[in-house]
């Protein structure tokens, strides 16, 4: 038992990061009641509804093309933002039951080949995926908020609309832009906590269907669990998976192309400056990587599921007895349906989506090209 104990992963800790930054964001951050809903209210009123709505406003009152372009990519960015965040509230608390899945299939560890594959390998990917994240969400604030210290002009981060005259003073003028900053930063840790737990999640099941598939290929070892049981825990992680993050997803398929094309469109004809042409890069590199991990490691995890079948017949099972040789029927038959999650029921979440979001972001900019 000791033994077992000892080679045990930890998949639950690759979520400690996103739990804290749950909390900041309103997810039962505080033990006072009222002042959760305090919390709540100013944080959703001031970011989550206002910010978006004041670049939209500030968009339909622009006076050329390029000024739309420049503004319309971070509006339809933190429109999304503030949708993704709304769905992923509604399904937080299924993350309990994930993370209470991944424990019962943390358990099922038994040797030191299986626990250095997983700790080497699916955990330290998840850790990536979350750095990739944060470097480059964060690249693109830096990067936003350098682009307007470094103007000679005073102007804001994003053109935007307010109720009164910001450039009447210093004072209100930093205080805007401050508001800005401070708005663009937190829909940034919310789109990080949208869009990284998905791909999070998918390559810690990918790595538990390879340690399951380690398993069923040896014989004579003696697991705490069956393999119909582990792979019915894996059943049923999937299906909680898909069912937290299928609308967030969903979103993110509709609006990754269209974003793209904008920051393209106004990156090649309108960007005048060096700083300029480093923020719109930095932008469309996050928009890509914030669409890329959770497409990638579905078809990676779709894959790991189809070659469990194959698994079982790396034993030795010509020389078990007639009762593993039933159980053994039972097992490929239950590993024969295709699993494949899909994002809200209609778009399936493998790699080939990904480069069809690239196709329909490249259809649009022809489209937008030719009309200018």
């Amino acid at each position: 038992m000791a033994f077992e104990n000892f080679y045990q992963t930890n998949s639950v800790e690759n979520f400690k990061m996103f739990w804290f930054l749950w909390r900041l964001l309103g997810f039962r951050g505080f033990q006072n009641k009222y002042a959760n809903i305090v919390h709540n209210l100013v944080l959703h009123v001031a970011i989550s509804f206002w910010y978006p709505m004041h670049l939209t406003l500030g968009l339909l009152s622009l006076p050329n093309q390029g000024e739309i372009f420049k503004n319309l990519s971070i509006t339809i960015t933190c429109i999304v933002c503030s949708m993704k965040q709304l769905f992923l509230r509604w399904k937080i608390r299924q993350m309990h039951d994930i993370e209470m899945l991944f424990l019962e299939l943390d358990a099922s560890v038994e040797s030191r080949q299986e626990y250095h594959f997983f700790t080497n390998g699916p955990r330290k990917h998840a850790q990536w995926i979350t750095k990739l994240y944060c470097t480059c969400y964060m690249g693109a604030n830096v990067a936003a908020i350098t682009m307007v210290m470094l103007d000679s002009q005073r102007r804001l981060m994003y053109p935007a609309w307010f109720p009164f005259d910001w450039s009447s003073s210093s004072q209100v003028y930093w205080a805007v832009l401050m508001y800005q900053f401070m708005g663009v930063t937190t829909q940034i840790v919310q789109n990080l906590v949208n869009d990284a737990p998905a791909g999070v999640l998918l390559c810690l099941i990918s790595g538990h269907v390879r340690l399951l598939g380690m398993r069923v290929s040896r014989i004579g070892h003696d697991s705490k669990k069956t393999e119909n049981e582990n792979l019915a825990d894996l059943g049923k992680l999937f299906k909680l998976v898909e069912d937290t993050q299928s609308y967030v997803q969903l979103i993110l398929y509709i609006s990754g192309g269209l974003n793209i094309c904008v920051a393209v469109v106004y990156l090649i004809f309108f960007v005048e400056s060096l700083t300029a042409y480093l923020y719109y890069s930095a932008f469309i590199l996050a928009i890509t990587i914030e669409i890329y991990p959770s497409y990638y490691y579905g078809s990676s995890c779709q894959q790991e599921f189809n070659d469990l079948s194959y698994a079982i017949f790396c034993s030795n099972w010509l020389e078990q007895p007639k009762r593993f040789h039933k159980n053994m029927r039972i097992f490929v038959e239950s590993t024969l349906p295709k699993v494949t999650m899909t994002a809200g029921g209609i778009v399936r979440m493998q790699i080939e989506n990904f480069f069809a979001i690239c196709k329909m972001a490249y259809s649009l900019f022809t489209l937008i090209r030719s009309i200018k």
